[in-house]
């Protein structure tokens, strides 16, 4: 046991004098929680949309009104053809675009489908497919309404409200949960990294045939080089 923490005492004394090593294991696990934990980012939220609304009538302004009011999407403005809206999408300016069909008030007044388009840059699959359910959610909100006006339902709340109330993560940030998990994957590759360029630095200096003919044993080397950084990987979690 002597040996072992005499060991664990040699490796803290050249960590500390190899100053580039120590600023790397402090500072490194610090930058890609940061950078991984913040630039990593699936919410979906103030996605830039504009409208070609074909229809301009009071159902048509009340479906992009629906859009408008929610925290997903973002009306930016209108165009007046399709080949704008394409250019829109092609530059990027926008990251999803509403076309309502020339006869979409008509056709819920006549109590027949309305149809709208929805497109998305599907570029990024995570955001577009939380896009699209988002937008069919907002679809159905209008749709379940319209047909319990038509049944007679008088009260405002729907027959069926299902309140959902997310815990622990409410506002359902990435950074939230991707962060504890990316803890682990840093923590696994600094450690191995730096106890593997402790014991490749013990070869260069020509210190590990000296620590071969010393008393201790071969598993008192290996657990003496690993104890000193499985402390640090602790200090580095917390």
């Amino acid at each position: 046991m002597k040996r072992l923490l005499a060991l664990m005492r040699k490796e803290f004394l050249q960590l500390r004098r190899d100053t580039i090593t120590l600023r790397m294991m402090v500072f490194i696990p610090v930058m890609q929680t940061f950078i991984f934990g913040y630039a990593i980012n699936y919410d979906v939220k103030h996605m830039k949309t504009i409208v070609l609304d074909e229809d301009r009538s009071y159902d048509s302004r009340e479906l992009v009104a629906k859009m408008g009011a929610s925290q997903y999407f973002e009306v930016v403005g209108t165009v007046d053809s399709f080949d704008e809206l394409r250019r829109a999408m092609d530059t990027g300016k926008v990251s999803t675009a509403l076309v309502i069909d020339r006869d979409y008030g008509e056709s819920r007044r006549r109590g027949v489908p309305a149809r709208a388009l929805l497109i998305v840059n599907a570029s990024d699959t995570t955001t577009s497919t939380q896009a699209m359910a988002i937008a069919a959610g907002i679809a159905n909100q209008l749709s379940v309404r319209t047909l319990a006006r038509k049944a007679g339902w008088k009260d405002a709340s729907l027959p069926v409200d299902v309140r959902v109330r997310p815990w622990y993560n409410p506002d359902l940030r990435t950074a939230t949960f991707i962060i504890p998990g990316l803890i682990a994957i840093i923590l696994t590759f600094t450690l191995i990294q730096f106890t593997a360029m402790a014991i490749v630095r013990e070869r260069e200096r020509g210190t590990l045939e000296q620590l071969q003919v010393t008393p201790v044993t071969r598993l008192e080397i290996i657990l003496g080089k690993l104890f000193p950084f499985v402390l640090i990987g602790v200090f580095q979690l917390t």
